[in-house]
């Protein structure tokens, strides 16, 4: 049994994962229409020069996931004397209930700090050092990008002035006649 849809299918019938599955459709191949030469066509912006924005990106990546590791080494570290307190206590209902946001904290932080891979607790002055290293990395790519696109901007109007100058634009023809009529 050959089930083809084109249009939508009987309510009920067939999930939509499985719809296209039975179209036979297993890819959509759009092709690139182009009216002009590729030669014509003005560069776009921040294509034309390489910037190390990928870089960037994981550098900031990576700088927000070691601000959280800090974050929860350090409430694991400042809550885990009362985490140990009450792992020791004879009456761990009572207390639980004067501790309860603190062994509650400590317990997300542990499982944070597991799940980061921070198991092994870092140092906090490695993790500050690291920290200090990617900042730095981050203004100096963020400076050098910066500094292309003020390259890329400078050989943009360039390039205008150059085309300006081969080719200035013509004149309207209603312009031509009142001249020709002065």
């Amino acid at each position: 049994m050959n089930r083809r849809w084109l249009s939508s299918p009987p309510s009920g019938s067939v999930p939509i994962s499985a719809r296209w599955r039975l179209t036979g459709i297993s890819s959509i191949q759009i092709p690139q229409i182009s009216r002009r030469s590729p030669k014509s066509f003005p560069p776009s912006a921040g294509t034309s020069i390489r910037s190390p924005s990928g870089s960037t990106r994981e550098t900031g990546a990576r700088i927000e996931e070691l601000t959280l590791k800090i974050k929860h080494v350090a409430a694991y570290r400042q809550l885990k004397p009362i985490y140990d307190r009450y792992q020791a206590s004879k009456d761990k209902e009572k207390f639980l209930r004067g501790y309860e946001r603190e062994i509650i904290l400590f317990e997300a932080a542990a499982r944070e700090c597991k799940r980061l891979g921070a198991v092994p607790l870092p140092s906090a002055e490695r993790m500050q050092t690291e920290m200090d290293a990617l900042t730095a990395r981050r203004a100096a790519l963020t400076a050098e990008r910066q500094k292309a696109r003020r390259e890329e901007q400078d050989y943009a109007a360039v390039r205008r002035n150059v085309e300006e100058f081969l080719f200035p634009p013509r004149q309207a023809p209603a312009r031509q006649k009142d001249m020709e009529l002065e």
